[in-house]
């Protein structure tokens, strides 16, 4: 990714006098100038890229996949927060259902539901951790 507007209208600028001019002068040079111009136009735009390192823009690079990093990693978070809701409300209907069951003197489903209750707690109290897990490292990779 590009980081500046500034480059691209360097590169416009620069595309339309090479559009215009270029042949002439390329034309007047030895082959190995224009190899050498031809190689430091493609490093330069390396180094924007971030796929070269020469610490130019290699930082920029480094720090703009950190943040996008972070914001994966904090997306996964939140679908894990909202998988572990989802889950709870599930349990808490299930845990209504259940007694109405009792209610009605069905004591075996009523437990059953309850198990299956406890059991969907128990996986959205795992979910949250591992949302807060991933929230936690997705704060440490903003902050290295």
């Amino acid at each position: 990714m590009i980081y500046s507007d500034n480059f691209w209208i360097g590169a416009v600028i620069v595309g339309a006098f090479l559009l215009v001019a270029g042949p002439t002068i390329l034309a007047s040079m030895p082959w190995w100038m224009n190899l050498l111009i031809v190689l430091g136009i493609v490093g330069l735009v390396l180094d924007k890229l971030g796929i070269l390192e020469t610490g130019h823009s290699s930082s920029l690079f480094t720090a703009d996949r950190a943040i996008r990093e972070s914001d994966r990693l904090s997306d996964r978070s939140d679908q894990k927060f909202d998988t572990a809701d989802d889950l709870w409300e599930e349990a808490d209907d299930l845990e209504m259902e259940a007694e109405r069951l009792y209610e009605m003197g069905l004591d075996d489903e009523a437990d059953e539901l309850y198990e299956k209750s406890e059991h969907l707690k128990d996986r959205s109290l795992e979910l949250m951790d591992e949302g807060q897990d991933l929230l936690e490292d997705s704060v440490d990779r903003l902050k290295d």
